[in-house]
């Protein structure tokens, strides 16, 4: 209860009285459980709470920097990463594979790859006869797989009824073997012919689609090994500036697989930062006890973690346009945020960003073991290496390191928080977050009973701080669930204020309502449950916290003696002539517990609580039988203190009889 309302409710005669002239004045007082002495600092006692305030403000804003400088490298990676694959998605558009097929200069002559003429045409070469075979050659877009393919010109990839282009994957087997066959020939007259009427960045885009068309294919691979500059050798098929062909997308392939794996390990290295960072800040803060101390650390991992691991995917994949419009335009140009590719939860977001960060949560497995291994060096390989000159060296080989549980916390909390966060989504998180709290388990059970000291005997502070957290983690979850659920992308979800029972999914770019979103018929009662939760959160956070758990007490207790007397009537039997113990059926049925209690069915329920009113114990507590001396105290037969107690009996009974 907080210190204002304790005064409210708390006795004057217990306040403590202070001398306030004319007005004196009534303070409230708390009592709290003393720490354990381990538990105490007693070097920051010192440290007055204005103290502990600015130090505590001074590491806030330090932790802040840190936070924001691995926010801001990492979201940097991810949008350059981001950038990289517009590309790669420019490929998967049929439009614009077009538009490189009519662009190229299929008239300009080559003095090569012809059979019976000195000199051919660039579509002699590629067999594109027709213009449908130019628009759709060399690079044809696979629409079963939405991968853009290279094909030489042929009449079998055309409809023989319609003309139309086939799609690659319907071609019969002889077609697509011939048409993906891509000769030496064909290849250096492609990566040396002329592009028109488009601009130098296209042309860099189309030659990009043709180099990662041509490292999908097997049959490919060697020509685009052959055309990138591999550094001990030059390349064999070169553009008009000299370089490899394929050199600049073999570069951004590469720096986009780097900056994949990148993004994972400077995640898992700035989580490792976070932690030895704020164990110093902690102790900067100067606080009293180790637990609260602990508990600092605890919640500045927890924080720079989760921001890591769950927040950065999240908004640099988003795509919301109408924060990128709100933006200025000399700011909207460079700003990486909610500038990504997915405008909501869909199926390509869970095989790109899903599968990021479930790897990135897997790694977080091998953390735990992490301290173990250190303290398994320090122990076994560090006196080989190393002769103690000093007490101080005495003490740290072999006193060992300390368990310290904070870190520990903080990436339990971290872990859990992430897991329940796209669970809903991504349920095998479930066993990953399964597994990761069993290796946590055992991998510190071992080190604290065989490579650490003995820890401190902290008091309950730490652990109630990560119980507290669980019900934000749930509530975390029910609100991403709605979101999840709700994304019309992937699931159909009829809303309850249309009339056809049935509801289709809608197209990626067709967008639902928020109130189409979450009030439908699948999604109704999640959403209400979530809002239920939510306003039980808030309230419970607001000074009526007491009573509004007087409240549900109450309602509670007054749910229980309703049940109660519905089962007592339920249970009652409705015959008259029959015998109330027996059933129907002549077998004996016992009354529910409240009537046999207060029919006083049992059979050692006392008449009274005077043992000497009891038949059992009459004759033995009987005054004239001379053993209440040898078995009572000498106060119970004390004249003085039976007439009070007689004194009581009559005033027990006078209250019986005035009821």
């Amino acid at each position: 209860m907080p210190l204002f309302m304790l005064k409210w409710f708390q006795d004057p005669s217990l306040m403590m009285q202070l001398d306030g002239g004319a007005a004196p004045k009534q303070k409230a007082l708390r009592v709290l459980e003393a720490p354990e002495p381990t538990n105490i600092l007693w070097e920051n006692l010192e440290y007055t709470r204005f103290q502990r305030f600015c130090r505590r403000s001074l590491s806030f804003s330090f932790t802040i920097l840190i936070i924001i400088i691995s926010f801001a490298v990492i979201v940097w990676g991810k949008s350059f990463n981001e950038s990289l694959n517009n590309t790669s998605k420019q490929c998967a558009n049929a439009t614009f594979t077009e538009t490189c097929d009519l662009s190229l200069n299929w008239s300009q002559l080559f003095t090569f790859g012809c059979t019976s003429q000195t000199s051919c045409t660039l579509a002699d070469i590629w067999g594109a006869t027709n213009q449908t075979l130019r628009a759709n050659t060399p690079l044809q877009l696979d629409t079963a797989t939405m991968a853009a393919k290279i094909l030489v010109g042929s009449g079998c990839r055309l409809n023989s009824t319609t003309a139309d282009i086939i799609n690659p994957s319907s071609l019969s087997t002889e077609c697509s073997t011939a048409v993906s066959s891509i000769s030496d020939v064909q290849w250096r007259a492609l990566t040396n012919a002329q592009w028109l009427n488009v601009t130098s960045s296209t042309v860099s885009d189309c030659a990009t689609c043709l180099c990662a068309s041509a490292m999908a294919s097997s049959s490919m691979l060697s020509l685009w090994y052959s055309s990138i500059n591999l550094g001990f050798s030059s390349p064999k098929y070169t553009n008009a500036d000299g370089k490899g062909f394929c050199s600049e997308q073999a570069v951004q392939e590469l720096t986009r697989r780097g900056l994949q794996v990148g993004a994972i390990v400077v995640v898992v290295v700035f989580n490792k930062l976070m932690q030895i960072s704020t164990q110093y800040l902690a102790r900067f803060e100067r606080h009293h006890t180790v637990a609260q101390q602990e508990t600092s650390i605890a919640n500045a991992v927890f924080y720079g973690q989760f921001l890591n691991t769950a927040l950065v995917s999240l908004v640099v994949n988003a795509k919301f346009n109408f924060v990128k419009d709100s933006l200025p335009s000399d700011v909207r140009s460079w700003f990486p945020l909610f500038s990504g590719s997915y405008s909501d939860f869909e199926i390509s977001w869970f095989d790109v960003v899903g599968t990021q960060l479930l790897v990135t949560i897997i790694v977080n497995i091998v953390l735990p073991s992490v301290p173990l291994a250190t303290s398994i060096i320090n122990k076994w390989l560090a006196p080989c290496f190393s002769i103690p000159i000093l007490q101080r060296d005495l003490h740290q080989r072999y006193l060992q390191d300390e368990f310290l549980l904070s870190p520990r916390y903080g990436m339990l909390l971290n872990v859990l928080f992430c897991c329940y966060m796209y669970s809903a989504g991504i349920p095998i998180l479930y066993l990953v977050g399964t597994l990761f709290f069993l290796a946590a388990m055992y991998l510190d059970r071992i080190q604290l009973l065989r490579y650490s000291k003995n820890p401190p005997q902290f008091d309950e502070t730490l652990a109630l701080n990560f119980l507290s957290a669980l019900r934000y983690a749930v509530l975390l979850h029910l609100c991403f669930g709605c979101w999840i659920f709700s994304a019309t992308n992937m699931f159909p979800r009829p809303s309850i204020f249309s009339s056809s029972s049935i509801s289709g999914i809608s197209s990626q770019n067709q967008t639902s309502s928020f109130e189409d979103r979450l009030l439908n018929r699948m999604l109704i009662a999640y959403t209400c449950f979530t809002v239920l939760m939510i306003v039980l959160t808030v309230l419970e956070h607001t000074p009526a916290r007491p009573v509004l758990q007087l409240l549900w007490n109450n309602v509670i207790a007054f749910l229980l003696l309703l049940f109660n007397s519905i089962s007592s009537l339920i249970c009652r039997s409705p015959s008259s002539g029959q015998d109330p113990e027996k059933g129907e059926d002549g077998d004996r049925q016992d009354p529910p517990y409240l009537e046999a209690l207060l029919g006083r069915h049992f059979g050692n329920f006392p008449s009274s609580y005077n043992l000497k009113k009891i038949s059992e114990y009459e004759e033995v507590l009987n005054e004239d039988s001379g053993l209440v001396d040898s078995i009572l105290p000498a106060a119970w037969v004390d004249p003085k203190v039976q007439d009070a107690m007689k004194r009581l009996e009559q005033d027990k009974r006078d209250a019986v009889d005035t009821l």
